[in-house]
């Protein structure tokens, strides 16, 4: 039995997604931003300063392995997913006399890499379903602090089977790659939370927590410790091996993401990002010996750039 089959791929895909996630979900109240330090020395407020033609283009490299862990029996051991690399531009489309800018993102590039022990299968599922996302598209309105108004993504035709999960949480965190500013005026040293609320799937709702650390700015550059928490149910999981008629319960889902990064003021969704994540996925399942539990761990490590 692998755990890494046809069909253990798409929920990774979906983490990947969440984890890279940073504000709310369209049509869910604005997330809340509460400043916990305004730092030290001379304070500014921070705010977004695009221009029209504005444009970036930033790179995306994840890797991610699975390890299962089951009451009663050995765990299987930590395994790793292709590497996926996914590149993004940006541009600023419109700047409104109200201060709210319109921003269109595309994926104009995304590949699956090997990596020494994927099994061939995943390998192969991998490198055919990721360049499905290309001409993905999405358009964002925000005002200056990063507030998103509005959000629309339009897909690409084509998309395969094994991405559309990624796709559909994407679409429920369209805001993603923006950063909320805080209200007041902050120096080096502030740090501030944003806590918003997204509908996972199967419409339950998903807490996350997001703490910024203002560490340091080079002209509108700002550089920032991240650590993003979250809390809801697991997503759906198809144990490899399992008989259909054998139902796998989802329960409790946490992760934990750390690590640095920066954001361009002047330029759209130009961030950089070097993180660490974990996040553990809680599931029961019915046997002849009463209700058993077994745990997903997905760890990642994420690369933003900006080329």
């Amino acid at each position: 039995m692998s755990p890494l089959s046809y069909r253990s791929f798409g929920p990774v895909l979906a983490i990947i997604t969440t984890l890279s996630a940073s504000v709310a979900l369209a049509g869910k109240p604005e997330p809340k931003v509460s400043v916990r330090s305004t730092g030290s020395g001379e304070v500014e407020p921070l705010r977004y300063q695009y221009k029209e033609g504005a444009t970036s283009k930033q790179t995306v490299r994840m890797s991610t392995t699975m390890a299962i862990a089951a009451d009663g029996l050995d765990a299987i051991p930590e395994m790793p997913f292709p590497l996926l690399i996914i590149t993004v531009e940006s541009t600023v489309e419109k700047v409104g006399d109200d201060g709210v800018v319109r921003i269109v993102g595309k994926v104009t590039d995304a590949e699956a890499e090997s990596v020494t022990g994927v099994p061939d299968e995943v390998i192969e599922t991998a490198k055919r379903s990721i360049p499905t996302l290309e001409g993905l598209e999405w358009t964002l309105e925000q005002d200056s602090r990063g507030v998103i108004k509005d959000a629309t993504l339009s897909r690409p035709s084509g998309l395969s089977d094994e991405v559309k999960q990624m796709v559909d949480e994407l679409e429920a965190q369209l805001t993603a790659s923006v950063m909320p500013l805080p209200e007041e005026s902050v120096g080096i040293g502030a740090e501030w939370e944003v806590t918003y609320e997204v509908e996972a799937e199967g419409g339950s709702a998903e807490q996350h927590t997001v703490r910024y650390e203002y560490t340091g700015r080079e002209g509108t550059v700002v550089k920032l410790g991240i650590v993003h928490t979250s809390k809801g149910t697991a997503p759906p999981f198809a144990l490899p091996g399992l008989p259909d008629e054998i139902k796998v319960e989802p329960k409790e889902a946490e992760s934990e993401s750390k690590g640095s990064g920066s954001e361009d003021l002047a330029l759209p969704a130009a961030t950089t990002r070097d993180m660490r994540a974990e996040a553990v996925h809680h599931y029961e399942i019915p046997t002849p010996e009463g209700t058993k539990r077994f745990t997903v761990t997905y760890k990642s490590e994420e690369k933003v750039t900006l080329d």
